[in-house]
């Protein structure tokens, strides 16, 4: 008798035999030794431990993918938010009331460019948000498809179909 063991992105997903030489040997599979599959019989992972590992790979990888875009520090999101909050109302005003005190990361983000035009600066901060909207919007809709997909699968193959196509998906955002 022969064993073996089948892995999907490092995780044991199933183990099987043969008893005679001419069956056929089980596709992408490496053959253990007979202690070897007793000692992964008792870890053989549970389809729901298998599924929660695929979910927890589609976050890592659509985070991966979102620091493409983004700067992720701590205050870095706050602090795009309160450029584009400033930048919205002066575009609201037609650029009108603009003080540097009033509308300090306007006015920090024209001392770090060196471009005093507040127009610009205000079109350039609200057209990068709208990038931005746009790109977590690609992001979390294949994100939620490759989850959905995941859940719905009913098996640890099914898993793996899905878990690649959305990893393939994620990946290819942008490039």
């Amino acid at each position: 008798m022969k064993y073996y063991a089948k892995y999907s992105n490092g995780v044991l997903v199933s183990l099987s035999t043969i008893i005679k030489d001419s069956d056929p040997v089980p596709t992408d599979s490496l053959e253990v030794t007979r202690d070897e599959f007793d000692a992964l019989l008792i870890n053989l992972p549970t389809l729901q431990t298998i599924r929660t590992a695929a979910l927890a790979a589609i976050d890592k990888k659509a985070g991966e993918v979102r620091l493409r875009y983004i700067t992720s520090v701590p205050g870095q999101a706050e602090t795009y938010m309160m450029k584009a909050t400033e930048a919205k109302e002066l575009i609201s005003k037609s650029f009108s009331g603009y003080t540097d005190a009033q509308y300090p990361m306007i006015a920090a983000e024209m001392a770090a460019t060196g471009n005093q035009d507040v127009q610009a600066i205000c079109t350039e901060i609200v057209t990068t948000e709208l990038m931005w909207k746009h790109m977590a919007a690609v992001i979390e809709r294949e994100r939620r498809q490759g989850k959905i997909g995941v859940s719905a699968a009913v098996d640890s193959e099914g898993i793996k179909v899905e878990l690649e196509a959305a990893l393939l998906s994620l990946n290819s955002i942008g490039q």
